[in-house]
């Protein structure tokens, strides 16, 4: 018994009529007759049986239809899933994302992806840089949107294993509390010397904001200020907000979080981040990832 032969068996069914069911098959009754009976044989049960009514199915007849519809039917909705993964429109598509820029920038990203590849399923992480190497290294990830302070130097480091693909760069402001003292615009970065910074702890594989505040001090010729290491953005902006520290981050952050907390230019201005798009260069994209890259490419602003 093969599939071809359940969905002749079905239209007869539905049909009642071995001629009626010929015709809408497109072929001839003899091959269907023969098609028929051939089953029958294989399956050593009768399946039809003749009624002044016409042909209907028999208790096993009645079992084979039930079940054989559910069975072409699943074929018919497998066919049309293996299709969409060759197309890259179903599937599953694990992001890690910087989470400033997902919170202002992906949804627009994500909104294109989404009509055009309806049947994927979207999950985001937001793993520390370390983290997101090695996901994207070990496949956790698919793909990666990161931020970086120094693209040629991440560049070159991952230039053998990774696909580093530059998106658009974020502005990064100092972030403080609205009760701060000093109402100058564009505030002094060396003004803010003596309080405690709320940085993420320094990834040494690869820059990011931390790299761009060592610089500026360098460049002033200021003693580091007071660091306290934190984990994530969820837990900086409520200390910043209580005044329990200063930072800095791409105003985007603003979009999620403003009570309490107000972004200030600085002088001298601060270093951008550059947000780039990484996959593994060892590990064939699947159709899915490659469709959002595509969008990703076409989406980008061109500065």
């Amino acid at each position: 018994m093969d599939v071809r032969q359940i969905r002749y068996f079905i239209a007869v069914a539905q049909e009642g009529s071995i001629s009626k069911a010929a015709k809408r098959l497109g072929m001839t009754q003899p091959p269907l007759s023969a098609s028929m009976a051939t089953l029958e044989k294989e399956l050593g049960v009768r399946l039809l049986e003749r009624t002044p009514r016409g042909i209907r199915p028999t208790a096993a007849g009645d079992h084979l239809f039930e079940r054989g519809t559910r069975l072409v039917r699943d074929m018919q909705d497998l066919a049309r899933e293996l299709v969409g993964h060759g197309r890259g429109t179903v599937g599953a598509l694990h992001l890690a994302v910087y989470m400033p820029f997902s919170w202002t920038y992906l949804p627009s990203y994500l909104r294109r992806f989404g009509s055009t590849s309806p049947g994927v399923e979207v999950t985001l992480y937001d793993p520390t840089p370390d983290d997101t190497l090695d996901g994207v290294d070990n496949g956790t990830y698919d793909l990666a949107i990161m931020a970086t302070s120094d693209l040629p130097y991440v560049q070159q480091a991952y230039s053998g294993s990774m696909t580093i693909e530059r998106v658009r760069s974020l502005a990064m402001v100092a972030l403080v509390n609205d009760d701060f003292p000093y109402p100058d615009d564009p505030l002094p970065l060396d003004l803010l010397a003596t309080d405690t910074w709320l940085l993420p702890e320094p990834t040494p594989r690869f820059p990011g904001v931390a790299e761009i505040l060592d610089s500026q001090w360098e460049s002033l010729q200021v003693i580091p200020p007071r660091l306290k290491v934190v984990k994530n953005l969820q837990t900086t902006l409520p200390l910043v907000s209580a005044g329990m520290g200063v930072t800095i981050l791409p105003p985007e952050v603003l979009a999620m979080h403003t009570e309490g907390v107000i972004a200030r230019r600085t002088d001298p201005l601060l270093d951008s981040l550059e947000v780039i798009l990484v996959w593994n260069s060892k590990r064939q994209l699947s159709e899915v990832a490659t469709r959002f890259v595509d969008v990703v490419r076409a989406t980008a602003p061109r500065e």
